[in-house]
């Protein structure tokens, strides 16, 4: 990449600095293009994970209830199932 950007501002005729902006330019979209496809296979799965979880974990805590404290108790409020 680095060359092909040397070379757009460098190159011995316009037409040289043509084709290598252009080819600069192809390949910073195919690499954007590779890093989306990347991400979109790594986070798709961890999307459905994080979905199954989110609905998981109440329903398991609706099956306990906070035990109400008083006023002025010191520490967290405890669970009872």
């Amino acid at each position: 990449m680095k060359l092909l950007a040397a070379l757009s501002l460098t190159g011995k005729d316009a037409e040289e600095k043509r084709e290598a902006e252009s080819l600069k330019k192809y390949f910073e979209r195919f690499s954007s293009v590779v890093t989306l496809v990347q991400l979109s296979k790594i986070l798709g799965p961890l999307d459905v994970v994080s979905k199954k979880m989110q609905t998981a974990v109440p329903a398991k805590l609706s099956n306990y209830r906070l035990r109400s404290s008083s006023v002025g108790s010191s520490g967290p409020p405890r669970v009872e199932k």
